[in-house]
């Protein structure tokens, strides 16, 4: 499966090269991780007055908001539900304190089967640390397609894979047919004491991926995953189209002194944000790194920007300073 991952991002590295080699002038309007000020003018649709946790696409037709619920405590579970009038396309989740020491960590962050509720898990591993958790869901609505309508066109496929063991982690891919685009999903870790901490929810188009990894404590456990999909045609309204990003930092040792490393990927103009995720990716060694945060934006920046951050740590005790960090995205937009 890690094999499969990698095959997916150089595809992904590969598909960057190509767009940025054609669509040079492009590559500023619409900014991936991008540090300039430069963007595509907004259609008077766009700059219609709208909550910063709202969105819509270059046609004004396609909606998404995010919202927010959080708990706190050692061990927590908090579910976020989209407005009635949405359907619940994608989510995050995210510690807080956000570089807190010893820290805490994601094991679950995940939607429901009815598309209107978003789960989201966490705990301290081995040291004591009360924590919030705060968990995002990301609704969407189409102009002129009822909920009940669209709902339809949309479906949730998810899968449990076996129980990991004392030398495999536990993982598991669900795939879609192809007559679907994937436009969000989730994953979640299946197992009880100190066990297996979330390290990887990202999609693997068209469908999910998801791993846990176990640190110096070994518990058995499984992962699930989530994969939510669309059929791009809606009679009545038109085509559908997705896009993904993703950012990553290097395997260098990171110079936050509690271990912490951060990726953000930017969301396009003309664009909304239906689906993130995150990979925490470690050097070879048995401590490994994990999920902090998955943060879809609901805030826009300065320049009208949304973006998506993926934070990850190491164990508690520091025994794996070194790994990788990638932040993913699914964007939606009608077809022009």
């Amino acid at each position: 499966m890690k094999n499969l991952l990698t095959q997916s991002l150089l595809a992904m590295m590969c598909f960057a090269v190509i767009s940025f080699s054609c669509n040079k002038d492009q590559s500023l309007k619409d900014p991936v991780n991008a540090s300039g000020n430069e963007h595509e003018p907004e259609s008077d649709a766009q700059t219609q007055r709208r909550s910063p946790a709202e969105s819509q696409d270059w046609s004004g037709t396609v909606h998404t908001i995010i919202v927010t619920n959080q708990s706190y405590g050692q061990g927590n579970s908090v579910d976020v539900s989209v407005p009635s009038e949405y359907i619940l396309v994608g989510g995050g989740a995210a510690i807080l304190p956000t570089f807190g020491a010893p820290g805490a960590y994601l094991t679950a962050a995940y939607p429901d089967g009815n598309l209107s509720t978003w789960h989201a898990s966490s705990k301290d591993h081995q040291l004591v640390f009360p924590h919030t958790l705060v968990a995002y869901a990301i609704g969407l609505r189409l102009d002129g397609v009822p909920k009940a309508e669209l709902k339809k066109y949309i479906k949730v496929d998810s899968a449990t894979g076996a129980q990991g063991t004392l030398n495999y982690d536990p993982e598991i891919n669900v795939y879609s047919t192809r007559d679907y685009l994937t436009i969000g999903g989730g994953g979640r870790i299946n197992g009880t004491g100190d066990g297996t901490l979330l390290n990887l929810s990202i999609p693997n188009t068209p469908g999910w991926y998801v791993t846990g990894h176990h640190s110096v404590t070994k518990n058995p456990s499984t992962a699930s995953a989530f994969a939510i999909n669309i059929k791009p045609d809606i009679p009545g309204f038109g085509t559908l189209e997705t896009q993904e990003d993703y950012t990553w930092t290097d395997y260098a040792p990171n110079p936050d002194p509690n271990g912490y490393k951060t990726s953000t990927v930017g969301v396009r103009s003309g664009w909304v944000l239906t689906g993130c995720g995150g990979d925490a990716s470690y050097n070879a060694g048995p401590n490994g790194r994990f999920l902090t945060a998955i943060i879809p934006d609901p805030q826009l920046d300065a320049f009208n920007q949304r973006w998506v951050k993926v934070i990850s740590k190491d164990h508690p005790q520091r025994l794996q300073r070194t790994g990788e960090v990638s932040a993913l995205t699914i964007l939606l937009r009608k077809k022009r």
